[in-house]
Formats: structure tokens, C-alpha cells, sequence
């Protein structure tokens, strides 16, 4: 078994996101805001385009009027805790790094100095010395099966699935194609304190291979917020088997539609540019001139694509969810190899160049597609820093160099960084909850032994370690031997 991308070729034989900053997007309150934005949408489609630009511009201001304050912010009482001398990576463009942060509860209050935080923590706050070592923000996996397919990954319980996402680093996973039944596990392992990172759940719209009607499952369910831990986010559509499309544009521009009216996200599948084009055209149908950064639609996979269809994804903002350990994991496989023959020259994994032309990206794992890679050295498959070290040197597990047209199409470890933080969190309309380090966002993050920004592109990436995962304030990963960087051993199961 090879990742996802490559299970679509079966064998033959037997604004200016240049560096991949954060994006802007809405930050009412959720559910007001998706209502304004669905009647605001309703009301473009049918007013001249005046008023849709002063009712545009009517959001926009209010987004500005309630964006998060650079300025220390103390928030309400709670545990405290402090974490300084460290290096710490925020992902916010006017506040890039700092030295400590000071944590109350389950938000982050204070960024800054040493001096600047140590002077607001109270008399009780533990004060831990990070000792030159690096915080970002909690990563999230933008597209994996690790819970729903437990079995699959070789985990016993779905308990064992999240204690080891958890040790990797991840403090949210996006759920792609789950259904009735698992949404139903979902919500009892949340009850019962079971979830102890952020899952967004995509409801599966259709069979893999349209072999059986569509129907209309979606329409018993709404995009809903169950808790800070789970969400319904949005769709999923399967497309394709190798590069025979499942279905034809008009079927597939009408279900598109019927999604986007009804008031879904829609994450959509595409390979080859021969798909990408027909999803690109379904999209377009959906929006009607609209921008996506009210809906977030996004293509998965986006392995193919032409310039013109670059192009077209940057103008309406089309997410793109790409797959981190690509092509290096692909590297020596047939069936990459027959991608980049029968596609245009420099069209596949182009994922310097979806960043370059402003297209919103988002990176993920596809775990458990890809369990199968034996990793002789460093973290597992799926894991972010081993993510991080294949989009920065585009290198196979067994040491085999990538080839020209790889590297061309390498990104930094910055980049990286942002498409596993920020962004991530911009796909599921929380970019001004979580996703970086700044006052008043949740205390979602992460401990590394060493800087990735600073190490060479190179094996030693590989040697960063995750020693402490923090969700909502709560310690979920200490690794053994790093105690005294953990607050306590409180996990969400023991909070509640």
C-alpha cells in the first residue's frame, strides 16, 4: 500500500501569501458570523455589485474592530503559568518570536520578553525555564484518517490513536470522510473527556466510486460546534480512480452547488489536472463570482495543476491541502513517475508555487496512507517534523536524493511551519482562536528540543524532539525525562 495520491493510479501491470503568512477571515462570534456570511453571500448574488462591495466592506470593518490586541491582555482568573528563556516561534507577523509567555487557564495572556512577561505573572504562577529551547504553536493535521480508520493504523483503540498523535505534536486533527456512525463515537468520546486534542470531522457525501447514489445524508446535519474539541466542519467528495473521473461536470457542478447553498465547506478531491480543472469549474459554479474566503472550499491532494489553474485558485482563494511527505515519499514509484509523463512539464507537487502565487495552503499527513514507509531514522510517518523534513529536503526514507524537479519545488522550514500552524487553522474559520501564539488565543502548543528555523535543511532535522504537547492549557504529552517542563500532569480527562 503506497500513500493516497498514489492509490488513484492503480497499476498497469498485474494577497501576496509568498511566505505563507496567516490569513484574514472572519472573527465574530461562529455561529453569528457563518449567519452573516450566508445571507451576506445570498444578498451579492442577486444585488448589483455596489452593494455587495459596501457589504463586504461592512464585515471587514467589524473583523478589524474585534482582531486580538498585540498589547498584554491578562485574561480571566485561572491556573498561571509561565514558560520563559526559550525561543519562542509565534506565527504572528507583528510579534515573529519572543522569549516567554505567560498562560492563564486554558488562553495565552501575556507574549514577550522575560521581563515583559515575568512582571505580569502573579504570585502563584509556576515559572518554568525553558533553557533555550523552542515553543510553537500546536500543529494540526489538515487531512488524516488516524481516529476513523483506528484499525488501519495499527492502533488498538481510538484512545491509543490520540495518545500517539499527541506525542508527535498534533493538537488538532481534521477528520476527512467520516460518517453517521463515527460522528456519533466522536461525540461520546468527547463527552466522556476522551478527546483530548481538536477534531473537525468532514461528513462523506458520496462512495468512493459513485456506485451508489448520492443521496442526501448531509441534509440531517448542520455545521456544528459540539465543543472546543469537536466540530462537524464541513463535506467530503471522492472523484477519482487513477484518471477516470467518478462522475461528469454537471453532476458534479450541481451537488457542488446543492453543498454550498445548504451552507457546507466542501473539501473535494483532486489528482491529475484533468480533475482539477472539473473541480475547479464546480467551485466557480458554486461561489458565482463570490470569494471563497467566506466558505473556504478546498481541493485535497492538489498533486497536478497547470499555471492556469494556479492562477485561478489564488484569484478565488481555493484552499489547497497538500500532502507534506509528497512526491519524496512517492520518490521511485512507477506511478509517480507516470503522473509527471502524462502531465504537463513542472505541473506536479508544486507546492513553492502555490505558496509563491497566494494561493491559501494548508499541509497534512494522509495518515495512515503511508504507514507502510519503513522510517529507519528520526519520528514516524505522519509525524510534523518528519512532514517538515520532507518539505524542506524532498528526500525518501531510505536516503535516496530527490530529483532535480523536486528540489525546484522545495519550500522552508518556515513554510512549512505555517501551512501545519496558522493556516491550518484558517481552514476551519479559527485563525483568531488558535493556530499561533498571541494573547487571548487557546494555550494550544508545543515544546521542541531545538529550533527547526535555525538547523540546516538536513538529516538533523529529523533530531527535534516533541517533549511537551499543551491543549487548552492542559499538559497531554510530557515526555519521560522532561518533567520539569510540564506544569503538573493534568490532562483533559483528569480536568474534568
Amino acid at each position: 500500500m503506497v500513500i493516497c495520491f498514489l492509490q488513484a493510479f492503480p497499476s498497469q501491470s498485474p494577497g501576496n501569501f509568498s511566505d505563507a503568512r496567516p490569513f484574514r477571515g472572519r472573527v465574530l462570534p461562529e455561529r453569528l458570523s457563518r449567519l452573516l456570511c450566508t445571507r451576506v453571500a445570498r444578498m451579492t448574488r442577486s444585488a448589483p455589485r455596489i452593494m455587495a462591495t459596501a457589504l463586504t466592506a461592512l464585515l471587514t470593518a467589524c473583523a478589524v474592530s474585534q482582531s486580538p490586541a498585540v498589547a498584554p491582555t491578562p485574561l480571566a482568573v485561572g491556573p498561571e503559568v509561565v514558560f520563559h528563556n526559550g525561543t519562542i516561534l509565534t506565527m504572528e507577523d507583528r510579534q515573529p518570536q519572543a522569549q516567554a509567555i505567560l498562560i492563564q487557564g486554558d488562553r495565552i495572556a501575556v507574549v514577550g520578553s522575560d521581563a515583559e512577561v515575568l512582571a505580569h505573572a502573579g504570585p502563584g504562577a509556576a515559572i518554568i525555564d525553558l533553557q533555550g529551547r523552542t515553543m510553537v504553536p500546536g500543529f494540526i493535521d489538515t487531512h488524516t484518517h488516524r481516529i476513523s480508520w483506528v484499525d488501519f493504523g495499527g492502533y488498538e483503540t481510538y484512545h491509543a490513536a490520540i495518545q500517539a498523535a499527541l506525542e508527535q505534536g498534533w493538537t488538532g486533527l481534521h477528520e476527512l470522510d467520516i460518517n453517521e456512525g463515527f460522528l456519533d463515537t466522536l461525540r461520546a468520546l468527547d463527552a466522556q473527556g476522551g478527546l483530548r486534542l481538536r477534531v473537525a470531522g468532514y461528513l462523506g457525501i458520496n462512495s468512493t466510486s459513485w456506485d451508489q447514489p448520492v443521496g442526501d445524508r448531509h441534509t440531517a446535519y448542520q455545521p456544528t460546534i459540539y465543543s472546543p474539541y469537536l466540530r462537524l466542519a464541513g463535506t467530503k467528495i471522492f472523484m477519482i480512480q487513477g484518471t477516470r473521473l467518478y462522475t461528469d461536470q454537471e453532476t458534479l457542478s450541481q451537488l457542488v452547488r446543492r453543498l454550498h447553498d445548504d451552507g457546507w465547506q466542501i473539501a473535494i478531491e483532486a489528482v491529475d489536472s484533468q480533475t482539477h480543472q472539473v473541480v475547479l469549474n464546480a467551485l466557480e459554479y458554486a461561489l458565482q463570482d463570490a470569494s471563497n474566503s467566506t466558505y473556504r472550499h478546498r481541493i485535497e491532494h492538489a498533486v497536478a495543476i497547470t499555471d492556469q489553474q494556479l492562477a485561478r485558485m489564488a484569484e478565488i482563494g481555493i484552499i489547497a491541502s497538500i500532502q507534506l511527505n509528497l512526491p519524496a515519499s512517492a520518490l521511485g514509484d512507477r506511478r509517480l513517475h507516470q503522473l509527471v509523463e502524462q502531465e504537463p512539464q513542472g505541473s506536479v507537487a508544486r507546492w513553492r508555487d502555490l505558496i509563491q502565487a497566494g494561493v491559501p495552503v494548508i499541509g497534512n499527513s494522509d495518515l495512515p496512507n503511508g504507514l507502510d514507509m519503513e522510517e529507519i531514522y528520526g519520528p514516524p510517518p505522519g509525524a510534523p517534523i518528519r512532514l517538515l523534513y520532507r518539505a524542506v529536503t524532498r528526500t525518501w526514507a531510505d536516503g535516496l536524493p530527490p530529483e532535480p524537479w523536486m528540489l525546484d519545488q522545495a519550500i522552508t522550514a518556515e513554510q512549512a511551519l505555517r501551512l501545519m500552524t496558522i493556516n491550518a487553522a484558517y481552514a476551519t474559520f479559527e485563525e483568531n482562536t488558535r493556530g499561533s501564539l498571541a494573547p487571548g488565543k487557546l494555550a494550544d502548543l508545543v515544546i521542541l528540543s531545538a529550533d527547526p528555523l535555525t538547523i540546516p535543511a538536513g538529516r538533523d532535522l529529523l533530531n527535534v524532539q516533541v517533549l511537551v504537547t499543551m491543549v487548552g492549557g492542559n499538559v497531554e504529552w510530557c515526555m519521560p525525562g522532561h518533567e520539569r517542563l510540564c506544569p503538573g500532569t493534568t490532562r483533559r480527562s483528569d480536568a474534568e
